[in-house]
């Protein structure tokens, strides 16, 4: 996934792409990597459909804003749209992020070991949301993350990107 502006300038409030669909049945989140260690991005979860239309990160329920420059770089978790802790983190495009629903609560990792559990209890349907400040930043490996921890992740393909110059369908 990765902000497509050409002629839009950077900014908040200008890119990124939604899930075409809520999050399917036997899925519980999102695992993904980002493309770039030294861009502004946002990605997460939200139950509110509307984030398709709105190009703003405030509609995102449970998100991790990425901020700063490589190396020493934030990792801003929100709950409820609330920032609840910010990590300064040293990652690197290696690295596997997971936003994910257990027991009714969202909880964050980061290659695998959790960093915090949402006080707040989700609404469903959830979508996935992202937003980018600057043309071109990405987020790659996109997988759902499945209820059973055994079963393989599949690929988390079709989304609606947004800017605004133009609205389409991305697959990949």
């Amino acid at each position: 996934i990765k902000g497509d502006c050409s002629g839009c300038g950077n900014g908040w409030h200008q890119m990124g792409a939604h899930s075409a669909t809520s999050l399917p049945d036997g899925v519980r989140g999102v695992r993904f990597q980002v493309g770039s260690t030294d861009s502004y991005s946002v990605i997460g979860l939200t139950s509110q459909e509307s984030a398709k239309t709105n190009y703003s990160y405030d509609y995102l329920d449970y998100h991790i804003w990425f901020d700063g420059a490589f190396p020493r770089t934030n990792v801003r978790l929100h709950d409820g749209g609330v920032e609840v802790k910010t990590l300064s983190y040293d990652y690197l495009p290696t690295t596997w992020f997971e936003i994910s629903v257990v027991s009714n609560r969202v909880r964050f990792k980061i290659d695998g070991k959790i960093v915090h559990v949402c006080a707040t209890t989700p609404t469903f349907p959830m979508f996935v949301d992202t937003a980018f400040f600057v043309d071109q930043d990405s987020f790659k490996g996109v997988h759902w993350v499945r209820e059973d921890e055994n079963l393989p992740l599949v690929q988390a393909n079709v989304w609606q990107v947004w800017s605004t110059n133009d609205t389409h369908d991305y697959a990949g």
